[in-house]
């Protein structure tokens, strides 16, 4: 709000007085420092998060999938235009 252009009937009000103004600052600085408090602690969850385990193990290219097609993985899954 400090950085806006046109300020709407609500904001000009809260900002009138240099007294407003500069309470308005201190609100900016607390909510940085909550965000960024925030942003930290989820990159470290992120960071400290565990890859998930394997479901099945992996399928050569001449075995049959498993997605039941009976197909060699290069005729199937592995063809161009039928990746899925």
């Amino acid at each position: 709000m400090l950085g806006e252009v046109d300020f709407s009937p609500d904001q000009d009000e809260l900002s009138r007085t240099a007294v407003q103004r500069a309470a308005l600052a201190e609100q900016v600085e607390e909510s940085l420092l909550s965000i960024h408090g925030f942003w930290l602690l989820l990159g470290q969850a992120v960071l400290e998060r565990e890859p998930a385990p394997r479901i099945s193990t992996k399928v050569g290219r001449t075995e049959p999938r498993p997605c039941g097609s009976g197909q060699k993985f290069k005729r199937c899954c592995g063809a161009a235009a039928e990746l899925h």
